[in-house]
């Protein structure tokens, strides 16, 4: 069948774009977790606890390319003096849980002076993803040090990944 491209821009006789045709450094695929009811959760722990139901089941089409995740959420410390911290992590066949890889220990919030009752994002680069088997990416939280308790609403967490073909 032969591909024409129209006047107005359109194109005729070609379904989808196959992925070796991608040019490098271009978006491949884009995915988010979807909207939620879930209510808030808590922990008061100084372990990473997973909060589920907010997962993003994410399938890369080539193990080379490059992951570029964002993660939106909700934290509230409900106190002062109170440090929460969150993380981002993710399994597939083959490996556990583990937590994308930072030069510190998750993403804290210190709210010394008082509550603190915020937005978040936290972003991530996972190059060389190493397969094309589904990926799960799970946000944690854990209350440093067991503080006190501490709070993410996860009514509004979206975690987005990106394909990034290299």
């Amino acid at each position: 069948m032969s591909v024409t491209i129209n006047g107005d821009g359109t194109v005729t006789g070609l379904a989808a774009l196959p992925n070796t045709a991608m040019a490098t450094s271009t978006v491949i695929q884009a995915a988010c977790s979807s909207a939620n009811d879930l209510s808030q959760v808590n922990t008061s722990s100084n372990d990473y606890s997973d909060i589920t139901g907010c997962d993003l089941l994410f399938t890369p089409k080539f193990s080379n390319s490059t992951i570029i995740l964002a993660v939106n959420y909700h934290v509230n410390t409900g106190a002062a003096n109170r440090n929460a911290s969150v993380r981002l992590t993710y399994n597939h066949s083959g490996i556990n849980q583990t937590a994308l890889s930072t030069t510190q220990d998750g993403y804290s919030i210190n709210n010394a002076p008082g509550a603190i009752d915020t937005y978040g994002t936290l972003f991530y680069n996972q190059p060389n993803v190493s397969t094309t088997n589904e990926i799960t990416y799970r946000l944690q939280m854990r209350s440093v040090g067991g503080s006190g308790t501490i709070y993410i609403n996860r009514k509004p967490i979206r975690i987005m990944a990106w394909e990034i073909k290299v």
